[in-house]
């Protein structure tokens, strides 16, 4: 985006990569999911606060998936990442075209 975007909540991190994968990769993102965690600068994904409000919360909106940082408190419906690399191992995977392909 021109001019850059900031983005001031931490467990925005998630979302915005795999936003950015997703383009990359000409891969849609699933409709029934949302991503939230912090990325650490060693590509570790970090738990944020409230973790289970903001799941419960994005339930009423109408996602029933969330796509988060592994930790004890995360339901069993969630998808529970460590690691960049399983992001995009995630996203990669889906099977999308490539660019120049």
């Amino acid at each position: 985006m021109a001019g850059g975007y900031r983005i001031a909540e931490p467990g925005a991190d998630l979302a915005a990569a795999a936003a950015l994968l997703s383009s990359a990769l000409d891969t849609p993102l699933p409709q029934d999911s949302v991503f939230f965690g912090e990325i650490a600068l060693s590509g570790d994904i970090r738990p944020v606060g409230r973790m289970d409000a903001r799941i419960k919360e994005a339930a009423k909106l109408g996602f029933p998936r969330a796509i988060a940082a592994r930790h004890e408190a995360l339901p069993r419906e969630a998808h529970g990442l460590t690691h960049i690399a399983g992001l995009i191992e995630m996203i990669g995977g889906r099977g999308g075209k490539r660019h120049g392909s």
